[in-house]
């Protein structure tokens, strides 16, 4: 992430403390996260688990719960509480549904003298420490996280690579709801069309031993959120890197196409006839739109800044304005400038309010709207499926708001 986006995540938007844990934690399925600290964290939980996720797996009420505190704190420290803490642990040990135990590591902790390195080295099972981060970004977080799997993670440098495959490190899987699933699908399906076999997504809620598979891969495709993991697997691997912009909406989807191609060096004539038959599909469908429920609407984005270059491609193809863009919440100074009375509507996520707009909800956090239909929201398909949402939203009347 470049200087000048790290800057506007962290002045306009605080993460709630271990929210980047659960995240990670709720996006691979066989793992369970020990966290220094009182049973408050265990209700932290819930900002994600059916909050922002309806179908977390974050939480169970029986022993294969994924989520474990330890109860350190000052005033409740007394000798041998290595041993108490070493019994907490033992769940995670014995649970055979987990494979990989998250340690996070509080300041505090090292302070009162618990060495969490010595308490788990008695134990078999794989177990992964990361400090408690109070002073980045969730994202930022979750990039680290990824970087610990990445260094930690048995692969093995000589492993023969598949032809024509790759592993993708950049999902995001905040979610569980479907759309994030048929994502994954749609990029297995166009990954299909040019005959190329993708190994491993980081991470794509699958198991811990599936992350291995990126062994097998002659090129590892990155974003720029986690070029903290890719640096860490391309030193280990000795494999290419492909570094590309996020996937959403048609430019950027037919460039990630056309680069893989390339850096797998394959003729790109066969690939110009699949993207053309792909884009063909969206412009007989788009065709058909009503273009005055579009034109002319003025509205505000409120998201992901390294997605800042594709709303702009979406207003021009939909005759909309874009009059201002914040990243994931607002400055105070230019949101005090707005004429909000020319705003009809904005795309935003939960911690973005403008009164009685209407609001087409995306992202993390998401408290407002789930996603629970076999629907995309990137590639080609996502252009179709974000305008039919946006279209709904806009034709309702203010009465049925």
């Amino acid at each position: 992430m470049d200087k000048g986006l790290e800057k506007k995540y962290k002045d306009y938007f605080a993460s709630p403390y271990l929210v980047w844990v659960f995240m990670w934690v709720n996006a691979i399925k066989d793992i369970a996260l020990f966290v220094d600290g009182p049973d408050c964290n265990f209700f932290r939980v819930d900002m994600i688990y059916k909050t922002h996720d309806l179908f977390s797996i974050l939480k169970d009420s029986s022993i294969n719960t994924r989520l474990y505190f330890s109860w350190v704190m000052p005033n409740k420290m007394v000798l041998w509480y290595e041993d108490k803490i070493k019994r907490k642990i033992w769940f995670i040990e014995k649970n055979n549904k987990f494979q990989l135990g998250v340690i996070t590591n509080m300041p505090v902790t090292s302070l009162l003298g618990i060495q969490y390195d010595w308490i788990i080295i008695d134990f078999n099972k794989k177990y992964l420490i990361v400090p408690s981060y109070t002073d980045k970004f969730w994202i930022d977080w979750y990039s680290l996280f990824l970087r610990e799997i990445a260094k930690k993670i048995d692969l093995e440098n000589k492993k023969q690579k598949t032809q024509k495959s790759i592993s993708i490190i950049w999902y995001l899987f905040d979610r569980n709801e479907w759309d994030n699933f048929w994502n994954i699908e749609e990029l297995k399906r166009l990954m299909e069309l040019i005959w190329v076999e993708i190994n491993s997504i980081w991470l794509n809620w699958w198991n811990f031993d599936e992350l291995k598979k990126v062994e097998e891969s002659e090129l590892l495709v990155v974003l720029p959120y986690w070029k903290y993991a890719w640096k860490v697997l391309k030193k280990r691997l000795q494999v290419d890197i492909l570094e590309l912009e996020v996937p959403f909406w048609l430019r950027n989807t037919i460039d990630f196409i056309k680069r893989i191609w390339e850096k797998l060096n394959i003729n790109l004539d066969f690939v110009e006839e699949i993207i053309e038959k792909e884009v063909k599909k969206i412009k007989n469908k788009t065709d058909l739109l009503n273009e005055k429920i579009f034109l002319d609407k003025n509205f505000i984005y409120a998201w992901d800044p390294n997605l800042e270059s594709w709303i702009k491609d979406f207003a021009d193809f939909l005759w909309m304005n874009l009059i201002k863009s914040f990243s994931y919440n607002w400055d105070k100074i230019f949101y005090d400038e707005i004429d909000k009375e020319k705003i009809d509507f904005i795309i935003w996520n939960s911690e973005f309010n403008l009164e009685n707009k209407k609001k087409i909800e995306f992202s993390f956090p998401c408290y407002n709207a789930h996603f629970l239909t076999n629907r995309a929201f990137i590639w080609f398909k996502w252009v179709l499926n974000f305008i039919e949402r946006l279209y709904n939203e806009l034709i309702k009347t203010k009465d049925a708001k």
